[in-house]
């Protein structure tokens, strides 16, 4: 039977609490592989482009997952979706330490994608599911931090991980996480759709689900967009300063935190689901500008001191408004849509920032290639602030 909105809990209750521990468990089974798997088909003897492809396989078997997880999570409901996902995830893992063969490699890939897409479209809606609308951006910001956390530390970890124990031993570490978040996942409340709405419940909009959510959606596909060619392109860019790059990656991942926590704390206590989406866009776009100059006075090799702050310094804040973003955009997705459209709502929102990264890193790719790293960067910039003004204009219009 489906909760209730007066039988939702606070932050602290067990079912969100278990909903956390799940999601970072099963976060750490991802991020640990993202850098590892290209660099063990390159091991296996693949060339670097060729290895690429296991992480482009893994993400569009993520959107496609995606988008038919709504129709899953209707008939299982979501703590199983979440379970089944993160088992998904998890147990062909292993199986890379059998061989380095890049056409192996894909097809674990591509199952560990589909369970890495429905687990994040499931845990999104939960977050929605077990706690009342006055507490979902607290609850997003949460929820981002137990996604944060293990791209701030599996990122760098697995790699050196490998370095020193062996890809076998951290295959086998990122299969058993999230096969253990299964545990936790299956303790969860079985929450389904339901077919009506509580009629005591604040009314959402009565729009289609995409009206409603298009605007933010926008928002979000733009700033993924960027964030996609910023951590693949920024670090070759300054593949010179080590130090640097490594600086700057460590203040991507810690601002991206604060800016998602910041947001969800803001929004509830000042009641601004959706009235921070300008805000962010300002700030991301900052950084951008920022990350740009930076890279062009880094080109310039005459002041080496500027460039890093000035890199570090955009990064910290590109990434911060990109926190916000996230948070709000979800947030903003939530209230607008009834909560039988929940499910959908998250798969939304995950497939805009998914192949908004992926196909960031393709099409700055692309631009590196013709006109270099600065253009790149300032063209991003100038894609988000072209969403700012239909974002006012959804704002002023849904007050």
């Amino acid at each position: 039977m489906r909760q209730t909105t007066n039988a939702k809990g606070e932050l602290r209750s067990r079912p969100f609490v278990l909903l956390v521990v799940a999601t970072a468990l099963s976060f750490f089974g991802y991020t640990l592989l993202l850098p590892l798997v290209p660099l063990w088909a390159v091991h296996g003897g693949a060339q670097a482009a060729a290895a690429g492809t296991t992480t482009t396989v893994f993400m569009a078997a993520t959107v496609l997952a995606q988008f038919a997880s709504p129709r899953l999570i209707q008939r299982i409901g979501y703590s199983l979706s979440f379970a089944l996902g993160s088992a998904v995830l998890g147990a062909p893992t292993p199986l890379y330490a059998l061989t380095s063969a890049l056409p192996a490699l894909l097809a674990i890939s591509i199952l560990r994608g589909i369970g890495f897409g429905l687990l994040t479209v499931s845990g999104s809606a939960l977050v929605a599911e077990l706690l009342p609308r006055e507490l979902l951006g607290r609850g997003s910001g949460v929820y981002g931090i137990a996604v944060g956390v293990p791209t701030l530390v599996g990122l760098p970890a697995g790699v050196w991980l490998s370095h020193r124990l062996g890809f076998w031993l951290v295959f086998l570490l990122a299969g058993v996480l999230p096969v253990l978040a299964s545990i936790p996942a299956l303790s969860l409340p079985r929450l389904t759709v339901a077919p009506h709405v509580d009629a005591h419940a604040n009314r959402p909009s009565e729009r289609s689900p995409w009206g409603a959510m298009l605007t933010p959606w926008l928002v979000m596909l733009a700033v993924a967009l960027g964030f996609g060619g910023v951590v693949t392109f920024l670090p070759i860019a300054l593949r010179g300063a080590q130090n640097i790059s490594a600086l700057v990656l460590f203040a991507i991942g810690a601002a991206m935190l604060l800016g998602r926590l910041l947001s969800g704390v803001v929004g509830d206590r000042l009641q601004l689901a959706g009235r921070q989406l300008s805000a962010g866009i300002v700030i991301a776009t900052s950084g951008l500008l920022l990350i740009a100059l930076g890279t062009h006075v880094y080109e310039g090799a005459s002041m080496p001191g500027a460039a890093a702050a000035l890199t570090v310094t955009g990064a910290a804040l590109f990434a911060g408004g990109f926190g916000v973003l996230q948070n709000d955009s979800l947030v903003v997705m939530f209230h607008r849509v009834k909560p039988t459209h929940y499910g959908f709502a998250s798969a939304v929102w995950n497939v805009g920032y998914d192949s908004g990264t992926g196909v960031g890193a393709v099409v700055i790719g692309a631009m590196v290639a013709r006109t270099g790293y600065v253009t790149a960067f300032l063209a991003s910039a100038v894609l988000l602030l072209g969403v700012l003004p239909s974002t006012v204009i959804s704002i002023r219009r849904t007050g």
